[in-house]
C-alpha cells in the first residue's frame, strides 16, 4: 500500500513538473548580446607661441634672456590646442626648476610666482591662482582650476597669458624652469 501511495505521489509530481516546465517554455524568452567591440580614444594637447595654423607642437622653446627686477612681472602669451576629436581636456601644469643661482638658491615660494590668464575668448579673462614657483614644482601637476573654467573642448585653441612675477623683496640671482602642460580627458556638461 505504501508503494502505491509513493508511486502515485511520484506520478503526480512528475506530471505537475512537466506541466510547469511546458508552461514556462511557452511564456518565457531570451535575448543574446553578441560580441561587442570598443575602440579607445586618445587625447592630444599641443602648444604654440604664435597660435598660427601649423605652429602647434608637442614642445616649444622656452623664453630666455628675460631680466626681472624686484617687483617686476613679465607676461608671455602661449596657445594650447586640444587636437582630440572628442572630449575636453581639464588643464593642469607642473614646473621643473632647472637652475637657481645667487641668493635665490633656496627659492622662497613667495618670491617667484606664476599664474595663467585665459584670454581671447568670448568670456572675461579668468586667472589661475597666483602660486609660487615651488608650488607649481610639486610632486604632481597642479590643476589650473575648475573644469568649467579651464577645460579645453575638443578641436579648439585657447590663448593663455603666463605671468611670472618677482617679489619686491626678492634677492639677486637667476632661475630657470621648464613647464609641462597636461590635459586630462573630461566631459563638459
Amino acid at each position: 500500500m505504501f508503494k502505491k501511495i509513493l508511486l502515485s505521489l511520484l506520478i503526480i509530481f512528475t506530471a505537475s513538473t512537466t506541466t510547469t516546465m511546458g508552461t514556462h517554455a511557452l511564456v518565457s524568452d531570451s535575448a543574446t548580446l553578441g560580441v561587442s567591440t570598443y575602440s579607445t580614444g586618445s587625447v592630444d594637447l599641443k602648444i604654440s607661441s604664435t597660435g598660427e595654423d601649423g605652429s602647434f607642437q608637442d614642445s616649444i622653446d622656452g623664453f630666455s634672456n628675460v631680466t626681472l627686477y624686484p617687483g617686476d612681472s613679465v607676461t608671455h602669451r602661449i596657445y594650447l590646442k586640444n587636437e582630440s576629436s572628442t572630449g575636453a581636456l581639464k588643464l593642469s601644469g607642473q614646473a621643473f626648476i632647472e637652475q637657481v643661482e645667487g641668493e635665490l638658491e633656496n627659492i622662497d615660494p613667495t618670491k617667484v610666482s606664476i599664474k595663467f590668464i585665459k584670454v581671447d575668448s568670448d568670456d572675461p579673462p579668468i586667472a589661475t591662482s597666483n602660486s609660487g614657483l615651488t608650488t607649481w614644482a610639486g610632486d604632481t601637476p597642479k590643476s589650473f582650476g575648475t573644469t568649467e573654467n579651464f577645460a579645453l573642448p575638443a578641436d579648439t585653441t585657447q590663448a593663455y597669458d603666463m605671468v611670472i612675477s618677482l617679489s619686491s623683496t626678492a634677492p639677486d640671482g637667476a632661475f630657470s624652469f621648464s613647464f609641462i602642460f597636461s590635459g586630462d580627458y573630461t566631459t563638459l556638461e
